[in-house]
């Protein structure tokens, strides 16, 4: 596949975050297949992310990556088939990325977003 084209303007190199989302959801959420779809090598790709998005390729992808799993959260789906549909090889670690991000498990997640905060009494 030829790649992506995300320079735009005069003179200007700038990186179109609408086409990096389509290209990590096909192509998978990896730095080095984002950098190879969008004609970069890593190092270029992580220079630009920084001076564009004053992140890491990385963290941006975890970013898009955890907004996808909490709307598939939202329409039902288990922990295991997020965690297929986000390119993860482990349930678990799945998991782990979503408690990092959100400070609660998944699972957990969605049901604060279906009910809203549980209150226990002691």
């Amino acid at each position: 596949m030829a790649a992506i084209n995300v320079l735009i303007g005069v003179g200007a190199c700038s990186l179109k975050p609408e086409e990096l989302r389509i290209v990590v959801k096909q192509r998978g959420f990896k730095v080095k297949t984002l950098a190879v779809q969008v004609g970069l090598d890593v190092r270029t790709l992580e220079r630009r992310f920084r001076e564009q998005f004053r992140t890491t390729p990385k963290a941006w992808i975890m970013h898009e990556r955890m907004s996808l799993a909490s709307a598939l959260l939202a329409e039902g789906l288990s922990n295991k088939e997020i965690a297929a549909s986000l390119s993860y090889t482990c349930e678990s670690n799945f998991c782990r990325d979503f408690k990092r991000q959100f400070g609660c498990a998944p699972q957990k997640f969605a049901q604060f977003q279906k009910f809203g905060p549980v209150h226990v009494a002691f």
